[in-house]
């Protein structure tokens, strides 16, 4: 019975760090999952920005502000995309201070428009 102290110290330090290193873990995969939850946010965001540069795009071709160029004889046209408008913007719609990149091409052998739009996040400066 004299040694039963020295029994239930030790069970005691054990059990405490064995509660320790499952509170380590659980943390660990919440600040993870945090993590993921952020990017999966900023690719959304960045998603949606570029598509709101690709309907500005479709608007400017819509409304005449993007004239697609008009081939005069069928054996002339070449199979290279030109460009043919670039603009950018920013938007006060996200917090972040996103923006968009858009650059409108045409090939006139293929008679098709192909419209890139690059989203961009402004990264905070340090003070």
């Amino acid at each position: 019975m004299k040694n039963d102290h020295g029994f239930i110290l030790a069970y005691t330090v054990i059990m405490i760090l064995i509660l320790c290193m499952f509170v380590m873990v659980v943390a660990s995969l919440g600040m993870n999952h945090a993590k993921n939850a952020m990017a999966l946010q900023d690719r959304n965001a960045a998603l949606y920005v570029a598509e709101s540069g690709i309907n500005q795009a479709l608007y400017r071709i819509e409304n005449g502000e993007t004239v697609l160029p008009e081939s005069e004889e069928e054996g002339e046209d070449e199979d290279v995309d030109v460009l043919i408008d670039e603009f950018s913007h920013s938007t006060d719609f996200f917090t972040d201070g996103s923006s968009y990149s858009v650059e409108i091409y045409y090939n006139a052998a293929d008679k098709l428009v192909t419209i890139e739009s690059e989203a961009r996040k402004e990264e905070e400066q340090e003070r």
